[in-house]
């Protein structure tokens, strides 16, 4: 599958080609349902990352270099997934590090546009539609945003999390059947997320 490239312009005349980025966060997404796992909740620590997240299965960690615009960019995704009586459930953190974010984080105007940009991205990828968006933020600092999809025909929902912290961009995915929406697997997995600054 391609997808067409996409480009977001902020005033400062800067142009980050973040669909090349998103894109091969929701290749991610797809193939990590090829690996099923189940046992206890696992805590991963990433120190290169610099965040602990808890999962029902060890999370696998890969990351790719991704060219752009911009120069090359890291990209690092941790990834399980988990099947049970309750359903199947995909969980990933992704995150890449970029000078440019810095400037998205101090300029509320580029963060709005920045956080825009990544939710629409994010449902044209899934060819879903964004019911639920809302703006957060980490330890009432860095700038984040909480947004639903329902893809798949309404069938499937992908719950995501995101936060600009410093010169970092983090995104918490979980992707389950939309009967298990608002399953507690989903809320512990996001309320263990810890940032070590």
């Amino acid at each position: 599958m391609q997808f067409a490239p996409g480009e977001v312009s902020f005033p400062d005349g800067n142009i980050f080609r973040l669909s090349v980025v998103l894109q091969h966060m929701y290749l991610w997404f797809i193939t990590s349902f090829l690996s099923i796992f189940a046992s206890d909740w696992q805590v991963t620590h990433s120190k290169l990352g610099a965040f602990t997240v808890e999962a029902p299965a060890a999370m696998q960690h890969d990351s790719m270099i991704i060219p752009t615009d911009i120069g090359e960019v890291t990209f690092h995704t941790y990834h399980t997934s988990f099947e049970s009586e309750e359903g199947s459930f995909v969980f990933m953190v992704q995150y890449y590090q970029d000078d440019l974010l810095m400037t998205h984080q101090k300029e509320d105007s580029l963060a709005v546009d920045f956080f825009a940009a990544t939710v629409e991205q994010s449902a044209m990828r899934l060819a879903g539609e964004v019911i639920i968006e809302d703006e957060i933020f980490y330890r009432q600092e860095f700038p984040g945003r909480f947004w639903r999809i329902h893809y798949n025909e309404g069938n499937s929902v992908m719950k995501n999390i995101a936060y600009l912290v410093k010169d970092r961009f983090y995104l918490m995915q979980v992707a389950v059947e939309s009967k298990y929406s608002l399953h507690p697997y989903i809320d512990r997995y996001f309320e263990s997320f810890k940032l070590h600054l």
